[in-house]
């Protein structure tokens, strides 16, 4: 699939961007590189990707609303008001408590693992979703959001992260179990869908002593995974101390790193060394 390449933009962390003005109060937005980084990624792939940029631009979710505007205005105080109307549904705002005063800043901090992040913002347009069928025909089951996947880490730890599809813990269907409700007695099936876009969590720790998650290079990680359905892969979050960094893969192949603590893109490639937290494909369409 060929599409023009276009140029895209770095969203700042709020510790850079001006703070925003809600409800006579100014507020300091903090700590938002995890959430930057999720938004950076999904950036890219929809400026690559016409069928993912129609299907942000159709959601209804405030976040995928969010990258939709980004694409088109780049980093603008509206957007940084946007992000910071997201973020405060998830994380309090509060004042210095040293000599308060109306006139003292508020601070929103956003910090937190860049799983429960992508749990947060994404609840209506989660990873997959799970259901079951029973046997029994009174027995009826409501789709269950899953925010995101997890791997076996003994798997990545033996065959590193090229082994990423065998060591996701996914299954289309799952036949002949106990039906979940405890009052049932049939046998179900459990049916799990992907979505258009999924995230897998990435903190590899394969032995328990290990205090940091395990290191790759960029090209180790597959281009292409089959999860039922075929997904490309847009992007890599990274880590390093306190911070998240955006690891974007464009469709032609090239990676750009964006940090949002830094005023500009900048160029990487496969061999650049990372420890991954999380990683982004979307859904490839032909």
């Amino acid at each position: 699939m060929k599409v023009p390449q276009k140029k895209g933009f770095l969203l700042p962390n709020g510790l850079i961007s001006k703070p925003v003005k809600f409800e006579g109060k100014t507020i300091f937005v903090q700590n938002t590189c995890g959430f930057d980084a999720i938004s950076q990624i999904l950036h890219f792939g929809a400026l690559d990707d016409p069928v993912y940029c129609s299907t942000i631009q159709s959601s209804t979710n405030e976040t995928l609303q969010l990258v939709n505007a980004f694409m088109k205005k780049g980093p603008t105080k509206e957007i940084f008001f946007r992000r910071f109307l997201i973020l405060r549904k998830f994380y309090p705002i509060v004042q210095r408590t040293e000599a308060t005063t109306s006139l003292n800043p508020y601070f929103l901090n956003a910090e937190n693992n860049i799983g429960t992040i992508w749990s947060e913002i994404f609840d209506s347009v989660p990873s997959l979703f799970k259901t079951y069928e029973c046997n029994n025909p009174t027995c009826n089951f409501e789709p269950q959001a899953i925010p995101f996947l997890s791997v076996n880490h003994r798997t990545i730890g033996r065959k590193g992260f090229g082994a990423l599809e065998e060591a996701v813990q996914f299954h289309s269907r799952i036949s002949n179990i106990k039906c979940r409700k405890e009052e049932c007695k049939g046998i179900a099936t459990e049916i799990n869908m992907t979505n258009f876009h999924i995230f897998i969590e990435l903190d590899i720790r394969p032995r328990i002593q290990m205090t940091a998650g395990m290191q790759c290079t960029l090209g180790d990680f597959p281009i292409v995974l089959h999860l039922e359905k075929k997904y490309r892969l847009a992007g890599v979050i990274g880590y390093t101390p306190d911070h998240f960094v955006a690891y974007c893969r464009r469709i032609t192949g090239r990676w750009l790193l964006c940090n949002n603590l830094k005023t500009t893109i900048e160029s990487c490639n496969d061999k650049t060394v990372i420890i991954p937290h999380g990683i982004i494909y979307i859904l490839e369409t032909e």
